[in-house]
């Protein structure tokens, strides 16, 4: 059996969108070269094998901290005025 397959093959046999695949590389949830690799002519493929230890429990990424896209900023609340 072949391990090594493209995104969309995954996404087939997986039933995870090509998008949420993407995703999970592009945040660093699933390690490069265990979970997935860029092969040789540039395409991303995904390690069957790779994606079974990882969904098992055996394989993690390291924790990377991400960066809250929120714009709001937080405001102090005064019981008197309303705000700080």
């Amino acid at each position: 059996m072949m391990n090594w397959v493209t995104i969309r093959r995954f996404a087939e046999l997986s039933g995870y969108t090509e998008k949420a695949v993407r995703g999970k590389i592009a945040e660093g949830v699933w390690l490069q070269d265990t979970v997935w690799r860029k092969a040789p002519d540039g395409r991303i493929l995904v390690s069957l094998r790779g994606y079974e230890e990882w969904a098992e429990g055996r394989v993690f990424a390291p924790l990377v901290s991400s960066r809250s896209n929120s714009t709001s900023a937080t405001v102090a609340f005064d019981a008197e005025s309303g705000y700080d």
